[in-house]
C-alpha cells in the first residue's frame, strides 16, 4: 500500500514547487496600479489587462472633466536611454520633460521610468499633477 501512494507524493510536491516557482516569477512582474492616482483617477475600463508595460488611465479634473492618457513604463536601459534623448529639450513639469511626439502631448519622467501621453495637452499635465500630489507625504 506504501509504494502505490509514493507516485501520489511525488506528483504533488511537484505541482507544489511549480506553482511556488509561477508565483515568485509573477510577484516580480511590475505592478502599473501603483501608476494609477487614487484620489481622482481609476484605470480604465478599456485598458489591457494583459499588457505589462501600458495602462490606459482616466482622470476626472476639479470641473468634472475626464481626461484619459496612457502610461508606458519603460524597463530596458537602452529605451529608457532613447526617451532621454527624445525629450532633452521638452519644457520641465514638476520633474517630468514634456513635449509633443507625433502629435501626441507626451511627458517623460527618467526617475519614475514612465512617459505619459495623450491627444490632449491638459490630460497629460493634470495627470502629471496628480501623479506627483499621491507621491507626497500628507
Amino acid at each position: 500500500m506504501k509504494k502505490n501512494l509514493l507516485p501520489y507524493l511525488w506528483f504533488a510536491a511537484i505541482g507544489i514547487l511549480l506553482a511556488h516557482l509561477f508565483f515568485l516569477l509573477m510577484s516580480k512582474i511590475p505592478s502599473l496600479e501603483s501608476l494609477v492616482p487614487a484620489e481622482r483617477c481609476v484605470k480604465s475600463a478599456y485598458n489591457v489587462d494583459n499588457d505589462r508595460k501600458r495602462i490606459s488611465i482616466n482622470c476626472v479634473d476639479y470641473r468634472d472633466k475626464v481626461h484619459t492618457v496612457v502610461v508606458r513604463k519603460f524597463e530596458v536601459e537602452e529605451d529608457i536611454e532613447k526617451m532621454k534623448a527624445a525629450f532633452k529639450n521638452g519644457a520641465d513639469l514638476e520633474g517630468f520633460s514634456c513635449t509633443r511626439l507625433n502629435g501626441l502631448d507626451a511627458c517623460f519622467s527618467a526617475k519614475y521610468k514612465i512617459m505619459v501621453s495623450s491627444i490632449n495637452e491638459e490630460s497629460v499635465v493634470f495627470y502629471v499633477l496628480q501623479f506627483n500630489k499621491n507621491l507626497r507625504p500628507n
